[in-house]
């Protein structure tokens, strides 16, 4: 049991940290996220549109305070054309993770999502996967099962079972080298196919995401519930707790 104590600790510390973050007061920022931020139609620039390279709008975007971002990007998204976007798709983060809301990381995010949007090209990063994987399963399928690798994987799988996990999962079954973890080395990040479906399972639906877990061969049990502990650590640190004491040694978990 005593190997048990530093991963409790950490889920602990993780969760009093979330809490207490949550808990200060913040500048108000616009809702980013993806069904509210591009443009409800696709198409491009208009008639009498003037262009604005993304170069430049980076930098402006960058300068502007963040109640401004939603108006400026709604401004530039009517007249980029699909060089620009890609283009905004791959800038690189002009700040580190701990540093805050990162400008350019939202760039890219908007960007790959109106790539989507339009449907002119397979997005071809995990961010523009995920938004098309939101809008349209289907065609984020094709685009996962085109790129075969584990990153494209698991952004798709994970909004996927946003709507059915269990559909999510059946996906994954068919899927080949693909389907297993890979490092990115982004903040040391390891992006897991099968993590991401049962951390979006966890958050709708934590009993049936553990039921499902114990359906799983043991490799791939450990993986869905080392998720389903870390996904519960940030939302409710006892209830991590409780799951993890279930297993009564390190080993068996």
């Amino acid at each position: 049991m005593n190997r048990l104590l530093l991963p409790l600790l950490c889920f602990c510390l993780s969760w009093g940290l979330t809490r207490h973050l949550g808990g200060k007061a913040a500048a108000p920022v616009p809702d980013i996220s993806p069904g509210t931020t591009s443009r409800s139609t696709a198409g491009g620039p208009g008639p009498s549109a003037v262009r604005q390279p993304p170069a430049e709008f980076a930098s402006q975007f960058a300068r502007a305070s963040t109640v401004d971002w939603q108006a400026l990007w709604a401004d530039f998204a009517e007249t980029a054309t699909l060089t620009d976007l890609e283009f905004l798709a791959r800038i690189p983060s002009s700040l580190p993770s701990w540093a805050g809301r990162d400008p350019n990381t939202v760039l890219r995010g908007l960007a790959t999502e109106e790539v989507a949007l339009r449907g002119e090209a397979m997005p071809r990063t995990r961010e523009g996967i995920a938004a098309l994987a939101e809008r349209d399963p289907a065609k984020a399928w094709q685009g996962v099962q085109t790129a075969k690798a584990s990153m494209v994987s698991a952004a798709a799988l994970r909004m996927l079972a946003v709507r059915d996990p269990l559909a999510a999962l059946a996906k994954w079954k068919t899927l080949g080298p693909e389907r297993g973890p890979v490092w990115t080395g982004e903040n040391d990040v390891i992006h897991s196919p099968l993590g991401s479906i049962f951390a979006a399972w966890t958050r709708r639906d934590p009993a049936a995401a553990m039921a499902a877990a114990e359906e799983l061969p043991r490799g791939e049990r450990r993986t869905a519930e080392n998720e389903i502990a870390l996904t519960l650590a940030y939302h409710d640190g006892p209830a991590a707790i409780r799951y993890l004491l279930q297993f009564g040694k390190w080993e068996d978990f």
